[in-house]
């Protein structure tokens, strides 16, 4: 009884410490990436374990900004893509904020899903505005886009 907890006890220990060895990794890949053009800098609240003990801090996580022609050489990064929303298009499960031109000609989408239409708002407020949308870009039918799920990722620019 006692060797079956003593081995439940190891692997337990094993398997926290290799967490927050992962951690620390993703946290020294997000420090690496600079880069000499436009940043913007955004404060994001995380948790961290130092010498065992638990610490919270602010860290600075760079977000490049960019523009809807250059988002295709981002997918799969943060950013914040800068541009002209040409039309909204809402629909009962989806809405989608094309830039440059209207469906099928535009460049870049922002989505958002019926469930968090609520929390983001009017989306007819963007309509032939300029945008920022932050955001993991990502591709759905070889289109870019950002997947959207709350208000303080979209604000309108001059």
């Amino acid at each position: 009884m006692k060797n079956i907890l003593f081995t439940s006890l190891l692997i337990f220990f094993v398997l926290v410490s290799s967490c927050s060895k992962k951690k620390e990794e993703v946290k020294i890949n997000k420090q690496s990436k600079t880069d000499s053009s436009s940043v913007t800098s955004y404060a994001v609240k995380d948790s961290q374990t130092q010498n065992g003990k638990e610490l919270n801090s602010a860290s600075e996580e760079n977000i490049k900004t960019i523009t809807t022609e250059e988002v295709k050489n981002y997918i799969g990064k943060n950013a914040i893509v800068k541009g002209y929303v040409a039309d909204v298009a809402i629909r009962e499960k989806v809405a989608y904020l094309n830039f440059d031109r209207k469906f099928p000609k535009n460049t870049f989408s922002a989505v958002i899903f019926s469930e968090k239409f609520s929390e983001v708002g009017d989306l007819n407020i963007y309509k032939n505005k300029n945008v920022e949308v932050k955001g993991v870009i990502s591709t759905y039918k070889d289109k870019p886009q950002i997947i959207v799920t709350s208000k303080n990722q979209i604000q309108t620019v001059k």
